[in-house]
């Protein structure tokens, strides 16, 4: 008697167990479902734009006030002072190709938020002309590098935050969490993080894989 009661028992505290997990799979099923909801209505906003050799950074401005949406960026990143001239109505995804794809800027939406981040080059392929390394040779490896930027004040995680190779065209931009991730040549690597109202920061990689910055 005594036997089956614990089993019974055992059995209850299952039955509890899955059917939390189950809620909690609901509610994040619904989050997630909200925020792409949320992210295709912003979409399909109808912008209105006439602008002719414009910054911009100022063509940002004007679809933030017509959209309700904040976009997200480093102005060095994006190069957000090159003018661009556009002649269009349509809806906001659109618009964003018009306008971004030629500057290849990529974006992100998250909420009423638009992150911009700088589509990077792909590798060109090597030259026939450049022999093969040998057997024995010795192929220098990157090492990777990830980390978090948040606010120095509020230490609130900052998307949208420049993360550049000193030196080079390498870079990286941070997500939605304030999430980073870079490969280096070596050590002797030199992060410039950058965002826009904030003071920029270098820091040099040394035998470090992990990078937290405060700005």
């Amino acid at each position: 008697m005594q036997k089956n009661g614990r089993t019974k028992a055992f059995l209850l505290k299952a039955m509890r167990m899955t059917v939390t997990q189950l809620a909690m799979l609901i509610l994040f099923c619904g989050l997630a479902s909200a925020r792409d909801t949320k992210a295709q209505e912003v979409l399909n906003t109808t912008i209105s734009l006439k602008i002719e050799a414009v910054e911009i950074k100022r063509v940002f401005s004007t679809i933030e006030k017509q959209a309700g949406v904040k976009f997200v960026y480093s102005p060095n990143a994006i190069r957000a002072d090159q003018k661009v001239s556009l002649a269009t109505t349509n809806k906001l995804s659109e618009v964003l190709k018009e306008l971004l794809q030629p500057l290849q800027i990529s974006y992100e939406v998250v909420g009423s938020r638009i992150l911009l981040r700088k589509k990077m080059p792909e590798k060109a392929a090597l030259s026939d002309e450049i022999s093969t390394p040998g057997p024995n040779a010795t192929v220098p490896s990157d090492q990777v590098v990830k980390g978090t930027v948040v606010d120095n004040e509020k230490g609130e995680p900052l998307p949208g935050v420049s993360v550049l190779l000193k030196g080079t065209q390498r870079g990286a931009t941070t997500n939605p969490n304030g999430e980073f991730s870079l490969s280096v040549p070596n050590g002797d690597a030199v992060l410039v993080f950058s965002f826009v109202g904030y003071e920029p920061q270098e820091q040099v990689v040394g035998n470090r894989t992990q990078i937290n910055i405060k700005l």
